[in-house]
């Protein structure tokens, strides 16, 4: 009986190890189209490639996995956006501090670097308003840069001012 007891403890951990893995993502609290309010054309990873330095552009809101965006929670309301397609982050080039850097895609760090850490801030006090600035813990807002209509046009970071091309929705996407 005592070796039986020890098989059946055996077999439960190891289940258990089985079935919690060792280095887990967070789960994304949601799929989103990142619609921006001047174009309402999609964050976008220009090309569908899985490489990291991806360049993001604007583009038509297609149902494709490279303008999908799962949001992650890191804690305090800021989140990382990950692309569906690649499993990439929404990334500031080169942790750069400069008002204009280009936004690409690289490898998601779960630990919140500044560079892919987000947050939503409210556009209006309107609690209909939709739009939001996403903003950088760099402290600038994502940006269509421009503030043109085309697909692929590209997005960069920038002064978090009330403009339409800083201005975007989170839409639910399809998975």
């Amino acid at each position: 009986m005592k070796s039986l007891t020890t098989i059946s403890m055996t077999l439960a951990l190891t289940l258990a190890c089985l079935s919690i893995p060792a280095s887990a993502e967070p789960a994304a609290d949601g799929i989103f189209y990142i619609k921006a309010k001047h174009s309402n054309k999609c964050v976008h990873q220009h090309g569908h490639i899985n490489n990291n330095g991806g360049n993001v552009t604007q583009w038509d809101c297609v149902n494709q996995g490279n303008t999908k965006l799962e949001r992650i929670p890191t804690g305090s309301g800021y989140f990382l956006l990950r692309f569906k397609h690649s499993g990439k982050c929404l990334t500031v080039e080169n942790d750069s501090l400069d008002r204009g850097a280009n936004i690409i895609q690289w490898d998601c760090n779960y630990d919140g670097p500044r560079n892919q850490t987000w947050h939503a801030i409210k556009a209006s006090n309107s609690p209909t308003d939709p739009y939001v600035q996403i903003q950088s813990t760099i402290g600038y807002c994502l940006h269509q840069h421009g503030a043109t209509n085309g697909n692929g046009d590209n997005i960069t970071q920038w002064d978090c001012v009330n403009e339409p091309n800083v201005l975007w929705k989170f839409t639910p996407a399809p998975n």
